[in-house]
């Protein structure tokens, strides 16, 4: 079973309106990106997912680079901090089934976890691109949803 059909075992019967989420969107995201860690959010009206992309990845822009990103700009600091500001809504704003994949298995986890997870992702990537001086390629797609 891919990690796709996991995900859709475990959540699609909550999905009330907007199922194009999951059965479109995060499917074909998620086959588009093999081994790339994401959390997943689940509610009856549809899906979030969150990429965790490392630090060197295409879709991250070069240090000091603006690009547009939802109705302005922004760097790719601001970009990785959505995470934790993605997490942290869902953890105030509920959702149905919460889930995690890890690059290896897919596990439910709660939403404090969710948000401990993406603390530690925004954590290791600001601190690889502060310190190893990671400059990934331009890209001007920013962390596409």
């Amino acid at each position: 079973m891919t990690i796709y059909d996991q995900l859709h075992a475990l959540t699609a019967e909550y999905i009330k309106h907007y199922r194009g989420d999951l059965v479109v969107h995060d499917k074909r995201d998620i086959e588009a990106n093999p081994g790339i860690s994401f959390l997943h959010w689940t509610r009856e009206s549809g899906t979030h997912i969150q990429f965790l992309w490392p630090a060197d990845h295409q879709s991250w822009p070069a240090k000091g680079l603006l690009i547009p990103y939802l109705f302005g700009k922004a760097t790719r600091e601001h970009i990785l901090d959505q995470v934790n500001a993605v997490a942290d809504y869902w953890r105030n704003h509920g959702s149905i089934a919460t889930h995690y994949y890890d690059g290896r298995e897919l596990q439910a986890v709660t939403p404090e976890r969710a948000c401990q997870v993406a603390e530690r992702h925004v954590r290791d990537v600001g601190s690889e691109w502060n310190h190893r001086n990671t400059l990934p390629k331009f890209s001007l797609t920013a962390c596409p949803a």
